[in-house]
């Protein structure tokens, strides 16, 4: 059991926001949908082990979310959390270049029991960029949604 993210790619267009996700404007994979507890600390302070500064907190469902995102955010009910939205102007303006410390660490819990979803204390992590913690996949991605010219990733956590 763990938790996931599910996000949705939305591009602002004459009649309000519209669903852009999948290969209809992207190719490959969806962009973010997969799961790393340091990208949802990153995008919105959940499962924050690293314990790093979120690019925003958490901001519900926008009011003007594209009818196809409200109605797959309805089917969750009470198993959705966390909903938010990030505007891609936001996620590229961001200085990834911020020297941060990752404070996930593993803990023994008992005999023969690890635990991968520890945090150390203040100055017991590790010093790096928030580029080199997100990884080249989130860049990658990044690059996806801009040359698609998406307007804003939507997204929720399940767990």
């Amino acid at each position: 059991m763990g938790c996931d993210i599910h996000i949705y790619t939305e591009r602002k267009s004459a009649e309000g926001y519209e669903l852009v996700k999948g290969a209809k404007f992207i190719e490959g994979p969806d962009p973010f949908d997969w799961r790393s507890y340091g990208m949802f600390g990153f995008l919105a302070g959940v499962r924050n082990y690293s314990a790093v500064t979120p690019i925003a907190d958490p901001r519900g469902l926008p009011r003007d979310v594209s009818t196809e995102v409200a109605e797959e955010y309805e089917t969750w009910s009470r198993d959705a959390h966390s909903a938010s939205w990030i505007s891609v102007s936001e996620l590229v303006a961001f200085d990834y270049g911020q020297v941060i410390e990752d404070r996930r660490v593993t803990v023994q819990m008992g005999p023969n029991h690890w635990d991968g979803g520890g945090t150390a204390e203040p100055g017991g992590g590790r010093p790096m960029t928030y580029r080199e913690f997100l990884g080249h996949r989130f860049f990658d991605d990044l690059q996806k949604l801009s040359e698609a010219g998406a307007d804003r990733i939507v997204f929720w956590f399940d767990n």
